[in-house]
């Protein structure tokens, strides 16, 4: 689970950024259950919450290189 949620979205958006044109979008697939504890759950939101602020994070990088995320 964390490999799916954590490494593979970190991996997806480190390859796919320099490709994108501009004007493109970057779309990460979370949940709410990152903001929130999840009983018998803490792995896959904790997954969740890597991919929310990651995405946040690129999105910030991005502000200025017509790409939404």
């Amino acid at each position: 689970m964390i490999d799916v949620n954590s490494y593979h979205v970190a991996m997806m958006a480190k390859i796919l950024m320099p490709i994108l044109p501009k004007k493109a979008a970057l779309i990460v697939n979370s949940s709410v259950s990152s903001f929130n504890f999840m009983p018998s759950g803490a792995v896959y939101a904790a997954s969740k919450a890597f991919a929310t602020f990651l995405t946040k994070g690129i999105a910030r990088e991005c502000r200025n290189k017509e790409i939404d995320v």
